[in-house]
């Protein structure tokens, strides 16, 4: 019988039932001649019976036996894990795969055209994903054959990884059939290339390093631009018009419809001053205060960041007008504001971010006469305890940020009677010690320190206080940042 089907429960169990089916009987102990006689005819009934039980058996075991087979046919092959194919990603299709360093150098020979896509590490970790809009792409004549001419010609041919999670993009050769040879390519301190599937080599000074390091500029410069995040008002123009979230500089005033008119899903508009670039002083621009009614043909705008300076009555008159506006960020200003117009501009919000205005208690205490606002951020030069208190005071407030040396030990001992969700400290004045007492806030679920002191032992102290409690240290990345930055002049070399 076969070896495995041996091992089987259901034929061991056939096994014992045949054997104590057909195990001879005891001999019987001596007596009367007339009785054993009389035991004869029970004996071969019982003879039969043991035949009967066998055959039934038997049937039983075929039963049962077909029964394993068909469900070992059913269920699917378990194999040992394998590396997927080759083109296995999308994004990967109708790539050549070469074996050597030099079969890469003579295929790429053929391209008629060289782009770079930047990537980052898929959810799980196990491939890369193409971020949207990094692209760069090398066109001319002149400069392709100049870079194919400046490729290292000798390299290593032990095979590598497929699609090496630590590699920031993906550099195509576009052949002239149609196909494509794909590198990964690593920037940095020790820059990387590597064809796929074949062992990376680091890269030296020189044309080739150049022309990629130039390449990695327009692509996160492009990446930028698509997310939404501008420099100029020409870099405005190049957003694509379904983009919902912009950040650009102030507009001139009347200039909003013109700019802007044409992204009809606007969310989120952040105009942030730019500081100027150059060998010079830094400068900041002050341009003359946009009118806030001008924001009336962003019907979907819900959170708008800009400056306060020149900010009037009619103006946060015209903001609480805006139909989907629920947050806003003012940076500085408002120092021309009545009580009116601070009630006016923050009766509709649920969240407001106050940085460096010219009087913070005014304006909190019109938020909080409001009542609605469940995030709020102060950061500024100093704000009156009584303030403090009666924000704090708020039924609706879960997310609060505080900046300022007005902030101490002595202000987060107030927390306690809070439902705080959430806080941030940007560089204030509290302590270690201050900061345990924040255990006593039960609600708490993050507590922000990117941006605050935070030595590892008072980590610790805060993990062990409230486990429950999200603690963000200084230098841990922002998560809403998913590509990198890059300011106009700045060159990798």
């Amino acid at each position: 019988m076969n070896e495995d089907l041996a091992k089987e429960p259901a034929v061991r169990l056939l096994e014992v039932l045949l054997e104590q089916t057909f195990r001879q009987p005891r001999t019987a102990a001596a007596g009367p001649v007339g009785q054993r006689h009389r035991a004869q005819p029970h004996r071969a009934q019982r003879h039969g019976a043991r035949w009967l039980a066998a055959a039934l058996a038997v049937l039983g075991l075929g039963v049962v036996l077909g029964v394993m087979r068909l469900r070992a046919a059913a269920e699917p092959v378990v194999a040992p894990a394998q590396d997927p194919e080759p083109d296995a990603a999308p994004w990967l299709e109708n790539t050549v795969r070469v074996s050597t360093y030099a079969e890469f150098v003579a295929r790429i020979q053929e391209a008629q055209r060289v782009h770079l896509q930047l990537v980052r590490p898929s959810a799980d970790g196990l491939s890369l994903v193409p971020i949207d809009g990094a692209t760069a792409a090398l066109d001319d004549r002149e400069q392709l054959r100049a870079f194919l001419a400046a490729v290292p010609p000798s390299g290593d041919n032990l095979p590598g990884l497929r699609e090496p999670s630590r590699f920031a993009a993906c550099l195509y050769f576009e052949l002239r059939d149609g196909k494509r040879v794909v590198c990964f390519v690593h920037f940095g301190d020790q820059p990387l290339f590597a064809p796929q599937a074949l062992m990376p080599r680091t890269l030296a000074a020189g044309p080739f390093l150049t022309t990629l390091n130039d390449l990695h500029l327009q692509a996160i410069t492009k990446a930028r631009i698509t997310s939404g995040s501008t420099y100029s008002l020409d870099e405005l123009q190049q957003v694509p018009v379904t983009t919902r979230t912009i950040t650009c500089r102030p507009l001139p005033p009347g200039t909003v419809e013109r700019h802007l008119g044409r992204f009809t899903q606007l969310e989120r508009l952040e105009l942030v001053f730019q500081t100027s670039l150059g060998s010079g002083p830094v400068a900041i621009e002050l341009p003359a205060p946009i009118r806030l009614a001008e924001f009336a043909v962003l019907g979907r705008l819900r959170h708008l960041r800009c400056p306060g300076n020149g900010t009037t009555d009619a103006d946060a008159e015209a903001l609480a007008r805006l139909p989907a506006l629920t947050s806003l960020r003012i940076d500085g200003g408002l120092g021309d504001l009545s009580t009116a117009g601070l009630r006016a501009l923050v009766r509709r919000l649920e969240a407001i971010e106050l940085f460096d205005v010219a009087d913070p208690d005014a304006v909190v205490y019109a938020v909080a006469d409001a009542a609605l606002a469940r995030r709020v951020t102060v950061q500024c030069r100093a704000l009156a305890p009584e303030t403090f208190t009666l924000l704090l005071a708020m039924p609706t407030l879960a997310d609060l940020a505080l900046g300022g040396a007005w902030c101490t030990d002595e202000s987060l001992q107030q927390l306690a009677k809070t439902k705080l969700e959430r806080l941030a400290l940007h560089n204030t004045k509290v302590t270690a010690a201050g900061l345990t007492t924040l255990a006593s806030v039960h609600t708490l679920l993050e507590l922000d320190l990117r941006r605050h002191p935070l030595d590892a032992a008072t980590a610790k102290a805060l993990a062990e206080a409230m486990p429950r409690c999200r603690i963000r240290r200084p230098g841990e990345v922002d998560e809403s940042l998913p590509i990198p930055t890059s300011r106009p002049g700045t060159t990798r070399r």
